[in-house]
């Protein structure tokens, strides 16, 4: 199986591939501000609650993209609750994440090592859907989505080698 995949229909929209991965921001987000109310180390804290930042920007420009391709105006609260965030980035089950990984993040290396590992699977996932998609625009985002990424891995790569 694919993993991830399965979550976008060969025929989906610019909108629909919007939302997916918008929810799938908003659903990575929020496993970092789980993760950082549980941790008590002040670095891990502020690494996890930067980290949180970074997906919260990702989150406005995938509003700003979907505003601009939408015909009626919606509000971001609007746009969250079209969308499903119970997936992290990679297609991974939020729940099962948390519950998976929270007791692993308890220093910076670890956590920017899972956060390297999710930005690869986000990588990947968005080039796979890109080549997936049969809508010209809908691949033009989802390769902009990909760059994104992995300039974002470059930038935790420079982070990693900083903390060892």
């Amino acid at each position: 199986m694919d993993f991830g995949l399965e979550l976008l229909a060969s025929d989906e929209g610019v909108e629909g591939v919007i939302l997916l991965s918008y929810g799938m921001e908003q659903g990575l987000g929020e496993f970092y501000k789980t993760v950082a109310s549980a941790v008590t180390e002040s670095e891990p804290k502020k690494l996890l609650k930067h980290l949180a930042g970074i997906e919260e920007r990702h989150m406005k420009r995938l509003f700003d993209l979907y505003r601009s391709l939408a015909p009626e105006a919606i509000s971001r609260e609007e746009m969250a609750s079209k969308v499903s965030a119970d997936m992290v980035e990679g297609g991974h089950p939020l729940e099962k994440f948390i519950e998976e990984h929270k007791p692993l993040l308890q220093n910076v290396s670890d956590i920017l090592s899972l956060a390297m590992m999710i930005e690869a699977q986000a990588l990947d996932l968005y080039l796979r859907y890109s080549e997936r998609v049969e809508q010209s625009s809908a691949r033009k985002i989802f390769y902009g989505l990909a760059e994104e990424e992995k300039a974002h891995l470059a930038s935790l790569g420079e982070m990693m080698e900083k903390a060892i």
